[in-house]
């Protein structure tokens, strides 16, 4: 499992007809390796999953483990850590059902198998992610007779199957992941899990993929904060390719980044009130337009237009040097400031003042 040119996650599995075993290795935030079981039944699905996640760079948390059981129409969850045991049960409305867990493609493709494998070309389906109370909705379609699509929070997860249904590649750039997923015959998994040990007890833990930050600055005498996440490049094309042309981006990563002003501000010369909202932007090939939306504490891709409050637009310039990792700044400015945001080679930029008509 890649982001753009790193890689973030691996995984070594192998089935029988009545189990499943599986390790998975994640890089970030930290490394850690995931052992994982399921009993199926005669027709592929689950009966029973368990996990332990054990912290491989001389971190001495007790290992975190999980244990999936599915009944007829319910399924029972347990979890392990140094904080105790906890159990609760949950309701499943669909025939097919599966557990999720983050970079596991081997549950994926075994969903995919049963699911393609009773003749369909499409049914709903739900995912059991350890510790969220409320099963996953998700679904799979078959998009052709080499390709299938599951549903990853609302966008397709593209994949590329055999006849068997096994998957031999995925593509998840429409997807909040953009991971690029490859099979290959073969990994030297236990070799890869000590040297990326090794490298984060030189370095470190490698953290959040895109890690959250907070700038903060005075503007005339009002407070300005901007709360948002700091995707990396790895090698991407970003704007026209990782953030399309033409359509609302969050200005960041994960959730909404958000911008608290204490006192009424100009933004672009539109009146602002002191207040809390949501920043968006509308990336076009030749500039950008600057988005502040009224809704608050969402995801950064749960976008209301009707919420929207102020719309300008926003300069644009191109960098000497590219920016790897998104980056906001307030800078001061006169009287006021300007609000820039920079990736790769772009920058936009508009102007933060305060109102004159405040007293």
């Amino acid at each position: 499992m890649r982001l753009g040119r790193d890689t973030i996650a691996l995984e070594q599995f192998s089935r029988t007809a009545d189990r499943l075993e599986g390790r998975r290795l994640l890089r970030a935030p930290k490394v850690e390796l995931t052992r994982y079981s399921a009993t199926l039944a005669p027709d592929g699905s689950i009966l029973r999953f368990e996990s332990a996640a054990v912290p491989l760079a001389g971190d001495s948390a007790a290992p975190a483990s999980a244990t999936v059981e599915f009944g007829m129409d319910s399924v029972r969850v347990t979890l392990v850590s140094g904080e105790g045991t906890r159990a609760y049960a949950t309701a499943l409305h669909t025939r097919e059902g599966s557990v999720f867990l983050p970079f596991s493609y081997a549950l994926y493709e075994q969903l995919v198998r049963r699911t393609l494998g009773r003749g369909v070309d499409s049914a709903p389906a739900e995912l059991i992610f350890p510790g969220v109370l409320a099963p996953l909705p998700t679904g799979i379609r078959r998009t052709a007779p080499d390709s299938a699509a599951l549903d990853f929070f609302g966008a397709p997860l593209r994949l590329r199957i055999d006849r068997a249904g096994r998957i031999l590649g995925a593509d998840g750039s429409a997807t909040t992941q953009k991971v690029t997923v490859t099979r290959v015959r073969r990994v030297d998994l236990p070799s890869l899990a000590r040297a990326a040990a090794a490298a984060e007890r030189a370095g470190g833990p490698a953290g959040q993929l895109s890690p959250r930050d907070t700038v903060r600055a005075t503007v005339g005498g009002a407070e300005v904060i901007v709360d948002y996440g700091r995707p990396g490049m790895r090698g991407r094309e970003i704007f026209g390719g990782l953030v399309p042309w033409n359509e609302v981006w969050r200005t960041g990563a994960n959730a909404a980044t958000g911008l608290t002003v204490s006192a009424p501000l100009l933004v672009g010369g539109a009146e602002l009130p002191a207040g809390s909202y949501t920043l968006y932007t509308l990336p076009r090939p030749g500039g950008a337009e600057l988005i502040v939306n009224r809704q608050t504490g969402q995801w950064g891709t749960e976008y209301d237009a009707a919420a929207d409050l102020v719309r300008v637009p926003l300069a644009q310039r191109t960098l000497d040097a590219p920016v790897e990792r998104f980056t906001i700044v307030v800078e001061p400015a006169g009287r006021g400031a300007v609000l820039r945001l920079a990736w790769d080679r772009t920058e936009w930029t508009t102007t933060l003042v305060p109102d004159p008509t405040t007293p």
